[in-house]
């Protein structure tokens, strides 16, 4: 299979389809994977003030 490389423009990004709205909607809190997210610590908060 063939790869496709694209580009979005984030300030003119299409609209979702009504399929992918739903695919969305139908995924449950206890499907998110969270462990690779960093954790949000003090230096983290006195770096991002800056």
């Amino acid at each position: 299979m063939a790869k496709i490389q694209t580009t979005l423009d984030p300030n003119n990004l299409p609209e979702p389809s009504k399929e992918a709205l739903a695919r969305l909607d139908a995924i449950g809190e206890e499907d998110i994977e969270y462990s690779d997210i960093a954790e949000l610590d003090q230096a983290f908060f006195k770096k991002a003030s800056k």
